[in-house]
């Protein structure tokens, strides 16, 4: 992935990588990417109302815009990084906690050791 500019926080929590306005939600990172039918840059402002967390785009946005979002990278080719992503995305470790005591003091020692 060739990087040209990031602005913002990149310390930040990412729940999920989408790629599609449909199933994206709060805390994922959000890839706009030039579609055959469609530019996925039009549809920044829609996803930025569905609180994702970081956005990466091919394109320059303004900041103005970018209410709510943590990050934004700007990337040289989104649709040539999308199939890295994507291999990201399957391969993320998702840990579950149940019960009802020590949840969160269990969250915080996994975070801190992965």
């Amino acid at each position: 992935m060739r990087v040209k500019s990031v602005y913002s926080d990149l310390e930040v929590e990412i729940t999920g990588i989408q790629h599609g306005l449909r199933v994206v939600n709060a805390g994922d990172l959000f890839m706009l990417y030039v579609g055959s039918k469609t530019d996925g840059h039009l549809s920044f402002s829609e996803a930025i109302k569905r609180r994702v967390v970081v956005v990466v785009a091919s394109k320059e946005i303004y900041m103005e815009e970018n209410l709510g979002c943590k990050a934004l990278v700007i990337v040289e080719d989104t649709n040539a990084d999308l199939p890295a992503l994507a291999y990201l995305s399957k391969n993320m470790v998702v840990i579950g906690i149940t019960r009802t005591n020590g949840k969160t003091t269990t969250a915080y020692l996994i975070k801190k050791d992965v």
